[in-house]
């Protein structure tokens, strides 16, 4: 029985396993079928939206992958004339009468153009106020070169390196005009809107990357031996950021709405937008302002109290706005211009300013015919400091204060100097009292008196000793106790505190002390301003070859503002514009950013970062030409920040024209230009002296000869 049983358990477990078996293989070859109907079904459907794409093709021309419809030229240059009219009347009808009438300026001019690139000159105040009366004649004054999109011409693409663009079609531009022998224009009426070379702005603006500003000398001021620079002419560079509302473009962006500019713009990293105040000051200095829009939305959705009510400040302000519109009787018109001007007072941005001492490069010699280093920086202090008062200053941040001397470039940088002398080539001590002497005998045999005399001896003598480079140590120190440490010390008892970090050039030399510890120990030998917390050293160069240190601007909360101050940042094909990049990445808490180091001074606000770059102090040198770069312009440069974290930042110049008036270069130059005149004209004195004496013992000496045969013969020659 049991053997029974299990023999029919068997045969049907097996039956069973069978069918399961066939069961497989059927539904196998089912989901195989399956898929050769849906790889059918595809390529049906493939072939249909091909054959449709076909007649969309032969209908609408390149629109079936455009997604646009196709025209012919002549509709889209139709098409283009009615855009820009229709923005030229929202900026006609809306805009500029807003602007006019916010500003209280009926007569401000605002420049509207819809061309790839124009150049527009602002007249200068005095002219402005002198009217139009022959205005073609009268001196030119700013010209702003518009330059929005870079890349018109091939691409509507929002660059991320417009601002490097803009540098290079400008320096194309100034090549050709050096080439074909063109000049600034003198007077109104010899402007040329196309002339793009002799620009005193440039203005750009579709790019990715943010904002972004630096100036730069026009052409490149001479070095030729003998010859003086004068009249400095400096290009400045500003890409503007856009104004539109970036988390409302995020939201759309997010919600499908892909593909267009200024989408594209957002993911390239164009991810800030605010305004660009731009101020020419009566001294002749720039300075600009940026204001993060973030700043105008926090202070429009500010609370404040009205009737026991809580109002927001922009609703506040439309009330006032439309109150004075409608107003007619002139009491209250004045109390509510009064109401406004006390509501714009309290929300007035509280700037704090940082003095900037980088770059000073205390040893390093004077290129001849170009003012000293020492007047650059004094100068420059001096402008600075009599404009804000030596207590206008939150902080004052200084690196690379002194030369030092590398030997890690391809050269040896103590065979640095320079060439004071048109017949010797030399700078020795030698060849400078001989041109001394020249000098003198020379000015004394055309009646100079003592007094002229000893003032062009002054200016000969200076320009040889500035252009000696001094690479001991301690002459470099006493350079800087010299020139620098009067003024700081002043700072420090206005109670301006000092942060002092480290450059690479005296980080360069062999076995070098920390520049932060040496320059300390100068201005602060008994600890006193350090017990005080008005001296602070960064945390120098800790092993590296230059400071990058974190610290706090003081804020009106007391909390201080998270910044960062390092000698060297990233840069790209600019010099300022991977600055942000790199603060980007590091992931920190700082909002501001102070660097130095490139010599070419700039201003930068992209990704939550906004920062500067200061001016080098140094004149020019054959390094800079060496690497592809200008001469940088020189000065001193006061910075600003929000001090009430108001999203902002501001940067004042001190360049060369303001520098040069106060160092009296011009007047040095003349002077400077007559003495090597003079000793020129002596050299040639002295050569016709040297060979009439040559030539006289000559014929002395043949006289001789001719006696001697005379008496041989015994009867005359000649």
């Amino acid at each position: 029985f049991f053997e029974d049983e299990w023999n029919r358990f068997y045969n049907l477990e097996t039956s069973m396993k069978q069918v399961s078996n066939h069961r497989e293989g059927i539904n196998k070859k089912l989901d195989k079928l399956e898929k050769e109907i849906q790889n059918t079904q595809h390529e049906f459907d493939e072939a249909k939206s091909f054959e449709s794409s076909q007649r969309v093709e032969d209908m609408e021309g390149h629109a079936w992958f455009t997604k646009k419809i196709a025209i012919t030229p002549t509709e889209a240059k139709g098409l283009e004339t009615i855009k820009k009219e229709v923005y030229k009347g929202l900026y006609e009808d809306i805009l500029i009468p807003s602007i006019k009438k916010h500003s209280n300026r009926p007569d401000l001019k605002i420049y509207l153009h819809t061309d790839d690139i124009i150049s527009v000159e602002v007249a200068d105040p005095q002219h402005t106020i002198e009217g139009k009366k022959d205005f073609k004649n009268r001196p030119v004054g700013t010209i702003f070169t518009s330059l929005p999109r870079v890349n018109s011409q091939s691409s509507n693409e929002p660059l991320a390196t417009s601002f490097s663009q803009v540098q290079s079609f400008h320096e194309g531009e100034i090549s050709n005009a050096v080439a074909s022998g063109k000049q600034r224009p003198k007077t109104k009426g010899e402007l040329d809107k196309r002339d793009f070379a002799h620009t005193d702005i440039y203005i750009s603006s579709h790019g990715a990357d943010g904002y972004l500003s630096q100036r730069k000398f026009t052409i490149d001021p001479t070095t030729i031996q003998g010859e003086y620079a004068k009249n400095a002419h400096i290009t400045a560079y500003i890409k503007v950021p856009t104004r539109q509302d970036l988390s409302k473009l995020a939201e759309l962006m997010i919600k499908g709405n892909k593909g267009t500019w200024n989408g594209k713009r957002l993911a390239k990293g164009g991810t800030i937008a605010g305004s660009v105040l731009l101020i020419e000051h009566a001294d002749g200095s720039p300075e600009e302002i940026f204001f993060d829009d973030r700043y105008f939305k926090n202070v429009a959705l500010t609370e404040i109290e009205e009737d026991g009510k809580k109002i927001t400040i922009g609703e506040k302000y439309n009330s006032l706005e439309k109150k004075i519109f409608k107003s007619t009787d002139n009491e209250e018109l004045e109390r509510l211009e009064k109401e406004r001007f006390e509501l714009l007072e309290k929300i007035k941005p509280v700037i704090g300013r940082i003095f900037l001492q980088n770059d000073l490069h205390c040893g390093a010699y004077s290129t001849p015919g170009r003012p000293s280093n020492t007047d650059i920086i004094t100068s420059s202090q001096l402008a600075a400091v009599q404009t804000y008062g030596v207590n206008g200053f939150e902080m004052s941040l200084m690196s690379e204060a002194l030369h030092g001397a590398l030997a890690y470039r391809s050269y040896d940088s103590k065979r640095e100097s320079a060439t004071n002398s048109d017949t010797t080539h030399t700078s020795d001590p030698i060849s400078f009292m001989k041109n001394l002497k020249k000098l003198e005998l020379k000015m004394k045999s055309q009646g100079a008196s003592d007094k002229e005399v000893l003032e062009y001896i002054k200016h000969f003598t200076e320009e040889f000793v500035n252009g000696v480079p001094s690479f001991k140590p301690e002459d470099q120190k006493n350079i800087f106790r010299e020139i620098l440490y009067p003024i700081n010390v002043e700072l420090m008892e206005n109670g301006v505190p000092l942060l002092i970090g480290t450059g690479n050039h005296w980080m360069g030399m062999k076995d070098a002390e920390d520049e932060a510890s040496v320059i300390a120990s100068i201005l602060d030998g008994s600890g006193k301003y350090q017990e005080q917390g008005l001296l602070l050293r960064g945390q120098g160069a800790s092993g590296q070859s230059f400071n990058y240190d974190y610290f706090k601007l003081p804020s009106l909360d007391g909390k201080g503002i998270d910044s960062v101050f390092a000698h060297k940042m990233w840069h790209g094909k600019t010099e300022i514009d991977q600055m942000a990049h790199q603060a980007i990445r590091t992931r920190s808490s700082a909002k501001y950013y102070f660097a130095a180091d490139r010599h070419q001074p700039g201003a930068m606000a992209q990704g939550g970062k906004m920062g500067v770059l200061d001016v080098g102090k140094q004149t020019t040198i054959p390094y800079a030409k060496m690497i592809g770069k200008a001469a940088s312009v020189n000065g001193h440069m006061v910075a600003g920040y929000g001090k009430n974290n108001e999203l902002l930042l501001s940067a004042r110049y001190f360049l060369n024209p303001t520098v040069d008036e106060i160092s009296g270069w011009d007047y040095k130059a003349g002077i400077l230009i007559k003495a090597r005149s003079l000793i020129l004209e002596a050299a040639k004195d002295d050569s016709i002296a040297r060979e009439a004496k040559r030539l006289n013992f000559l014929v002395e000496k043949s006289n001789i000869k001719v006696g001697e045969l005379e008496k041989k013969l015994g009867r005359p020659i000649f």
